[in-house]
């Protein structure tokens, strides 16, 4: 499996956002990764983002 650095994952999520969602498109796009990598970045990316707006919320309540 390839190694891939977090600049490159990082345009990758950024071009399925650009190619409105299409992960198809963004893997033709810029070659790479597999269907099954982007999905678990796009994934990772996801929670992360509800973990951040849990805290938001926390310390907004507060």
């Amino acid at each position: 499996m390839p190694s891939y650095t977090e600049e490159q994952k990082r345009r990758v999520v950024e071009t399925v956002e650009e190619c409105g969602g299409s992960v198809m498109r963004a893997m033709r796009k810029l070659g790479y990764p597999t269907r099954q990598t982007l999905y678990q970045w796009l994934n990772q990316r996801d929670a992360s983002h509800e973990r951040k707006d849990e805290v938001e919320k926390l310390n907004n309540a507060s």
